[in-house]
């Protein structure tokens, strides 16, 4: 399952679910990095993601007149070392 370090694989797909739904996969991956082990599947590929300790994490968000939206990046380099960053000064979560 998946290239290795030599080769590609990807696997994506976007899909229209209940909110419900889109929070049992994002759980999902949430205990695949804790994990520290992800596959991700769709109807003709799988791919097998092992993430270090040390990732980057992107967040953006948007509103555009009736549309919002999140997009959630997180990348990694298998030789990755810990960064300078303070992460405490970002932060996610519910509306207070």
């Amino acid at each position: 399952m998946g290239a290795g370090k030599s080769g590609k694989s990807k696997v994506d797909y976007e899909l229209q679910t209940t909110l419900d739904e889109a929070i049992s996969k994002l759980e999902g991956l949430v205990a695949g990095l804790k994990a520290k082990q992800l596959v991700l599947r769709n109807h003709t590929e799988a791919v097998e993601l092992r993430p270090p300790s040390v990732v980057v994490l992107s967040v953006k968000a948007k509103q555009k007149g009736s549309r919002e939206s999140i997009e959630i990046q997180i990348e990694w380099k298998t030789d990755q070392h810990p960064g300078e960053e303070n992460p405490d000064a970002h932060s996610i979560g519910p509306g207070h």
